[in-house]
């Protein structure tokens, strides 16, 4: 049989096929379709498609993150819409404030995601590819007819395999993996392709890291990007207080790629990615002393337990610039928990931090913190085009949750060691 990927291997399971190869049109099972409250569309396409009832309310999750707390009547109505919907479906994976938070990293923490999975959503689902899953975004309509059906065709996509050397040095994060893989590769370098990261360095490379390199294959046009199992994966079920996964694809080592690119992690420096795109990417160094107005961490990107631990570090016994406004969004409800029972959340309130419920809010523009015009933000989010995160004349700069720390306090671009001094 022909050396399969490990993608191609997820989709010739679900397909019942005993292979598949690039290019190929395949109907496969969907083994979870996951919507926000910005997914009305999903549920309008679902209506007119005639269809009564969803396949298996038990395969789908509607996790409320955009628009929470709601921001005014007209996305309040749009809350109540979708819980109407999930009432009459008896869909019951339904996580709204305060038990929810955002839906990249919900259904996971609440043991909805396993390795050989597909999973189908936005843009950023392609994060829970960090637990051998196939997970990728697809269009409101194939959500409608994946709740309807359970299936959806898909063509395989080629593989990009991310080879990752050497271990990181202090400070550097998932981020700036992530950057350093969008600086090498481009905006449009990875367009419908697998992003399969493996190497040496995965052995020193955590879960909430390899969470972060997977959300960031999309800014690079991936159909997903994809870690295999591990000792970490196993790790991560057993820290959730999950079942560990029992079986689980592995692709073959010498299956074929469309192209194969390494990154010399241990001589990689900090990175930042400036306006107006991810891939617009400088070692911190060359963009240091940057005033900023504004900074952000956390969110789907770089929102979990350790990316928190990571900010309180800096911010520990320290005050925020006061001519910065920086704002800590924990990723999920159970994140925030246990932040606040570490005493992270009262280190940042002792700093002069303001920590938001968990919300794609200030990521996506939408509320809790946009930006002015002539603000200037540096961010643990995932975009930074015009725009993105508030007034077209703002700008936005990218780097990892201890980078936007010590900025915040230092009031301009800066390296976390001397902040932490």
């Amino acid at each position: 049989m022909k050396p399969m990927t490990l993608v191609e291997k997820i989709l010739a399971r679900r397909s019942d096929l005993m292979c598949v190869e690039p290019g190929q049109y395949v109907e496969a099972e969907v083994d979870l379709v996951m919507l926000s409250d910005v997914a009305v569309r999903s549920i309008q396409a679902f209506q007119e498609l005639g269809a009564k009832k969803v396949y298996d309310p038990g395969r789908i999750a509607i996790v409320f993150d955009h628009n929470v707390p709601a921001r005014d009547v007209k996305t309040a109505e749009v809350l109540h819409l979708i819980k109407e919907f999930a009432q009459s479906q008896g869909i019951t994976h339904v996580f709204e404030q305060p038990w929810g938070g955002i839906q990249h990293l919900v259904p996971a923490e609440n043991g909805l995601i396993y390795p050989g999975m597909i999973v189908v959503d936005g843009s950023h689902t392609c994060t829970d590819g960090a637990l051998a899953t196939l997970a990728t975004g697809v269009s409101a309509e194939d959500r409608a007819v994946a709740m309807a059906t359970g299936r959806l065709w898909f063509r395989v996509p080629e593989t990009l395999r991310i080879v990752l050397r050497g271990r990181p040095g202090p400070y550097i994060s998932g981020m700036d993996l992530g950057l350093a893989m969008l600086c090498r590769i481009g905006a449009k370098g990875a367009t419908y392709r697998a992003v399969e990261i493996t190497g040496e360095s995965l052995e020193y490379i955590p879960m909430h890291a390899r969470f972060t390199l997977c959300n960031l294959t999309m800014e690079a046009g991936a159909k997903t990007g994809i870690v295999e199992v591990d000792d970490k994966t196993m790790r991560f079920y057993e820290e959730m207080g999950l079942p560990a996964p029992k079986e689980y694809p592995k692709g073959d080592p010498d299956a074929d790629v469309a192209r194969s690119l390494e990154i010399d992690v241990e001589g990689l420096e900090l990175q930042v990615a400036a306006p107006y795109s991810p891939d617009n990417v400088f070692d911190l160094k060359d963009v240091r002393g940057l005033p900023i107005t504004h900074a952000f961490i956390g969110y789907c990107v770089n929102g979990r337990l350790a990316d928190l631990a990571q900010a309180a570090e800096i911010l520990e016994n320290q005050k925020v610039n006061h001519g910065v406004n920086l704002t800590v969004t924990p990723g999920s409800q159970k994140v925030y928990s246990e932040a606040v029972r570490r005493g992270y959340i009262q280190i940042f309130v002792d700093a002069g931090v303001i920590v938001a419920p968990p919300t794609c809010g200030a990521c996506a523009g939408i509320h809790m913190g946009v930006l002015g015009p002539g603000d200037v933000a540096i961010s643990t989010t995932n975009r930074n085009f015009h725009g993105r995160m508030g007034h077209s004349d703002s700008r936005v700069y990218l780097a990892n949750p201890a980078v936007v720390a010590a900025s915040a306090v230092a009031g301009e671009i800066t390296i976390p060691s001397e902040v932490a001094a």
